[in-house]
């Protein structure tokens, strides 16, 4: 529970927008800054909950299909194939184990 007082807890962010507004500032060039508005990031955001609501859906389904006690890597790739349509579930997978790659490499 938040702690009450002069120097109260400040909420948790909730969603997507630190890393939109981060991801934007990465895109932008330094003369034209690229922002998004408020309504924008709400949808932007609504959207983004949605698809990481079926994907995991779907993964815990073939978690308890194959029987199995633990969510695994291969369980989120064929949930990534078979909720996104097959070129873009492919790009995605193959774009997260680039991002994994480069993450570890920095390790």
């Amino acid at each position: 529970m938040p702690k009450i007082g002069k120097r109260g807890r400040k909420g948790a962010d909730k969603g997507y927008a630190t890393y939109l507004h981060k991801l934007l500032k990465q895109i932008s060039s330094d003369d034209k800054k690229i922002t998004i508005s408020r309504q924008a990031m709400e949808v932007v955001n609504a959207l983004l909950e949605s698809v990481e609501g079926r994907v995991s859906n779907r993964a815990f389904d073939l978690v308890k299909f194959q029987k199995k006690q633990t969510l695994a890597a291969p369980h989120m790739q064929v949930a990534t194939k078979n909720v996104f349509p097959p070129e873009m579930g492919g790009q995605a997978i193959a774009q997260a184990s680039a991002a994994l790659h480069r993450f570890a490499q920095a390790a």
